[in-house]
């Protein structure tokens, strides 16, 4: 006990702790339970279309994940660190959902893009771990999946109760997504500071 609240108590963990509640949970939550009424609601799809466009971000971050694991190694022997694809794959994530909340581009290109690019999230595993000895590669792992569980938890409880007060005080559906997945966005935004603090990470263990 005394090492795992070692690792929650750490600067290193901590900073990673932020963006995997914000974007790890976030795209759980999203995926899961808010995609379909934003797709229904905004975009104006019915039940059918929505789940074929869940269909497209599910292959995006299949093809995603393959793509990270061929070229993750090479990329790695090229000097780009889990941390550097971190920080490139969490602002291109940032502007897609920017394109998902404007209505910016074809609605299917921009959901293939945005599991495409979440797929980015499993480097925040290999970029915290790498601060840490070896051997605590699982508990690292294992705090970091709380955070994303917790994130995703707090985006759908917060998400709904936004979703309430905002249609209590006069908007209408359409209305409150886009402000409630505004601020999601400008929550990731805040998780994602902190990986832009330091711009050299140390390999040491902690």
């Amino acid at each position: 006990m005394r090492v795992v609240g070692g690792i929650y108590a750490s600067p290193v963990f901590l900073r990673y702790a932020a963006s995997s509640a914000t974007f790890v949970g976030g795209f759980m939550a999203l995926q899961s339970l808010w995609a379909v009424p934003w797709l229904m609601n905004v975009n104006g799809f019915d039940l059918p279309q929505a789940a074929g466009m869940l269909v497209v971000l599910n292959l995006g971050t299949l093809v995603g994940q393959l793509s990270i694991g061929m070229l993750g190694v090479r990329l790695a022997r090229r000097g780009v660190e889990p941390v550097s694809l971190l920080r490139g794959g969490y602002v291109c994530l940032i502007l897609i959902q920017l394109a998902i909340l404007f209505a910016l581009g074809p609605v299917m290109v921009v959901w293939f893009l945005f599991g495409l690019f979440s797929a980015v999230n499993s480097q925040s595993y290999l970029a915290a771990s790498r601060a840490f000895s070896p051997a605590l590669f699982g508990r690292v792992s294992t705090a970091l999946n709380l955070m994303a569980f917790a994130g995703a938890f707090a985006v759908q409880w917060g998400l709904g109760h936004a979703l309430d007060a905002l249609c209590a005080h006069g908007h209408d559906m359409v209305g409150a997504l886009q402000y409630a997945f505004g601020g999601l966005i400008l929550l990731q935004v805040a998780g994602l500071l902190p990986l832009l603090w330091r711009r050299r990470d140390p390999d040491a263990p902690a």
